[in-house]
């Protein structure tokens, strides 16, 4: 039974990466808003589906694409060192779970974040310079708590599920400028307009419970970076200065510290700041080379999500 669930969902995230891409290629240009939006349906429409077949919710499909006993089966046949060795995917998916996304949530309970808390008037003078911004562009800003953080590290999140706060951190505030820290907040705040830390928790259930599926790690991660790219493009729309939010990013790219003792800290040192550069680069381009695009209409995103659900349906 538990081999037929993870085939089950390997299968299902396995078609939801491949229609998504195949969406992307497809109907390209499309703007990171609505890439965010169409990974958001393959990392959940798998587990969706998978939960409606398990509480016996769904009817039994007309045409069935493939059935997953034919896939267990076959892995039941294997040679033990198959088994063995297809074995080690699941644990590696699991494995990397644990280490990209539970041990930096243990560790932020004592990070940046968590230091103690300032009233800076440069803050509120910068949200009230985007305000006028905000309302020009049709959107009004939602009440928010704005907080300073006595930190040298540079930071800037949005804090809490349901009383959202923004909080910024000193070491961050004397790097940039005015300009840059508009294009921060405005950055910020687009994350807070797609639904804040609410919707970044179901997205982490969402792969917390496909946590031995690779497909629900490519789909995590691109989600991720596609988020990144739509508030970029969101504060971009609302201040009119992409310059400014490069330049913000390119001053708080993570900088080469002295190497920490002993081999594995170097190298975990080494790859963080790897991959921060091409995150950053990644993002700088975009700001800068890639045309604005405007987001896909819901209701082509609601056809969207029918036609993935249909398409795992008929895998059962």
């Amino acid at each position: 039974m538990v081999l037929d669930l993870l085939a089950l969902n390997l299968l299902h995230g396995l078609v939801a990466v491949a229609w998504v891409v195949g969406v992307a290629q497809v109907a390209a240009p499309l703007s990171a808003s609505t890439l965010a939006r169409l990974w958001q349906l393959g990392l959940g429409l798998p587990v969706l589906v998978l939960a409606l077949h398990g509480l016996g919710l769904l009817p039994p499909a007309q045409l069935q694409l493939f059935r997953v006993q034919h896939l267990t089966q076959a892995l039941r046949d294997l040679h033990p060192a198959g088994q063995l060795i297809l074995g080690l995917l699941p644990l590696g998916s699991a494995a990397l779970f644990g280490v990209q996304e539970l041990w930096p949530l243990w560790r932020r309970r004592s990070g940046p974040l968590h230091a103690p808390e300032l009233d800076d008037p440069r803050l509120h003078a910068a949200l009230a310079r985007l305000q006028p911004r905000l309302v020009a562009a049709g959107l009004q800003r939602r009440p928010l708590v704005l907080h300073a953080l006595d930190t040298a590290a540079p930071v800037a999140a949005i804090q809490g599920l349901w009383m959202p706060r923004l909080v910024v951190s000193r070491g961050l505030l004397d790097r940039l400028d005015d300009q840059e820290l508009d294009a921060t907040l405005a950055h910020e705040l687009a994350h807070l307009e797609s639904g804040g830390n609410r919707t970044l928790a179901v997205i982490w259930v969402l792969r917390a419970v496909q946590a031995t599926s690779p497909t629900a790690l490519v789909a995590f991660r691109l989600l991720c970076e596609q988020r990144e790219l739509a508030c970029d493009a969101w504060a971009t729309r609302v201040t009119g200065d992409a310059a400014a939010l490069a330049s913000a990013l390119l001053k708080v790219q993570r900088q080469p510290v002295l190497a920490p003792p002993g081999r594995v800290a170097r190298a975990r040192e080494v790859v963080l700041q790897r991959a921060d550069v091409a995150a950053t680069r990644v993002r700088v381009r975009a700001l800068l080379d890639a045309p604005q695009r405007t987001p896909a209409a819901d209701a082509w995103l609601w056809l969207g999500a029918l036609a993935l659900g249909g398409l795992l349906w008929t895998i059962a």
